[in-house]
């Protein structure tokens, strides 16, 4: 049996924060050793699909990337709506196969006072 070659680098993923991909050496071929998740965005203006994806240790792992996305999403659409209103933003994780989870979040502002 050949010897199991290793190697890793970093990434920053969506938010910044650091993803580490690791790959093996297969024989004479080098194979991502974590599962590789995607990461479309649904919200008001339609849909985005992630192209690249990230590799992650797990479904999880791949929730709580989900989870910090979904959040700057948010974030994001209540610092730019002006007065009152309502948001509703979706994440829906896939892999390879399929879709695997959908992480939703909506919101509403509702004003009493017009500044």
């Amino acid at each position: 049996m050949l010897p199991k070659q290793a190697a890793a680098f970093q990434k920053a993923g969506p938010l910044g924060t650091p993803l580490e991909f690791r790959f093996e050496m297969l024989g004479n071929e080098w194979a991502r050793s974590m599962p590789r998740y995607y990461f479309d965005l649904k919200d008001g203006n339609g849909t985005t699909p992630d192209e690249e994806g990230l590799d992650l240790r797990d479904l999880d792992a791949a929730q709580d990337e989900a989870a910090r996305s979904l959040g700057g999403m948010a974030h994001d659409a209540v610092a730019t709506l002006s007065g009152s209103g309502a948001e509703q933003m979706e994440i829906e994780v896939r892999d390879d196969a399929g879709p695997v989870m959908t992480v939703r979040f909506s919101f509403a502002i509702s004003r009493n006072k017009v500044s």
